[in-house]
């Protein structure tokens, strides 16, 4: 990925955003509804630039009305493989006023596949070109259930390793009482399918519960202890037995002390859902549109 900050090339923005404007390309402009947890979608494009203000106009493609909530916006121009979050100025009817970005992102292309990958799957026609590399499946209630990632290299020795059932790591013995034995296997099946990073290779025996990577494409079904809202199935980002990360596309989506039951791995379910508090939630990648939330396991609610 490269970046081009606003403060040091602001004649590159200028030129950037003319060329866009010249050439009419078409901008998917959106943002997460906190509420819905669907995304707000718009085609758009440019019809003028202030450069003294620094400012960009866009229009909806067929005339529909704006509806983004107050809040900064997310934007994403295919033709150009860019991402970049901006400042609403202000919004009326088909008229939507932004700033600058701070700053411009121009993917790699693994990168941009994962994000046509998120718009194909909410709908096709967002995106011109297929994703290649990475696959969504749509999902009535939420939008899109991430489903895959980059397709398996199975020469690599760590992709042996997971598709022969991995290393069996043996359950600390908290589990014991906690969870029933079709529990007990089922998150040690999950801690077999674990890449270590290259650190933990080396450490691994040192550490209770080294960091670990699953394979692309594992879920996770969670939801929070209240039941508030809607269990919902997302992409596993890291696991071992004392924790637990997975990604979410908006940050507010879970705050730090909550309480959440963690329900199954893929179509696998527990009998009844393990426990996890929130530590922390951080930016999972540059784009900035990703999230890691961090977990940690605990056996009863109360522990929190």
């Amino acid at each position: 990925m490269r970046t081009i900050n606003l403060i040091n090339d602001i004649a590159q923005f200028h030129e950037y955003f003319s060329e866009l404007k010249e050439k009419q390309n078409t901008i998917v402009i959106w943002q997460l509804d906190k509420l819905s947890n669907k995304r707000i979608i718009y085609h758009s494009f440019i019809n003028d630039i202030q450069e003294d203000s620094t400012t960009v106009s866009c229009n909806t493609s067929n005339d529909e009305t704006y509806q983004f909530n107050p809040g900064d916006l997310f934007f994403y121009i295919e033709t150009t493989m860019t991402i970049f979050k901006s400042e609403q100025v202000s919004t009326q009817n088909n008229f939507l006023s932004i700033k600058y970005p701070e700053e411009l992102k121009f993917l790699d292309e693994m990168e941009d596949d994962k994000i046509k990958a998120v718009f194909s799957a909410i709908n096709p026609s967002y995106v011109k070109e297929t994703p290649k590399y990475h696959t969504l499946e749509s999902d009535k209630e939420k939008g899109y259930t991430f489903v895959g990632g980059e397709k398996a290299d199975k020469e690599n020795p760590d992709w042996e390793r997971v598709e022969g059932g991995g290393r069996k790591e043996k359950l600390n013995s908290m589990w014991e009482g906690a969870l029933n034995q079709h529990d007990q296997d089922l998150f040690a099946e999950e801690l077999s399918f674990i890449t270590l990073d290259e650190e933990d290779k080396i450490y691994e025996g040192q550490r209770t519960a080294p960091r670990a990577k699953p394979p692309e494409g594992k879920l996770v079904t969670v939801q929070i202890s209240d039941e508030s809202r809607p269990q919902e199935t997302l992409p596993l980002h890291d696991l071992s037995q004392g924790g637990i990360g997975f990604l979410v596309f908006n940050k507010d989506a879970y705050n730090s002390g909550e309480v959440i039951y963690i329900k199954g791995f893929d179509t696998k379910k527990f009998d009844s859902p393990m426990f996890a508090v929130v530590r922390s939630v951080r930016e999972a990648d540059e784009m900035g549109i990703q999230f890691k939330v961090g977990l940690q396991f605990i056996t009863d609610p109360s522990q929190a």
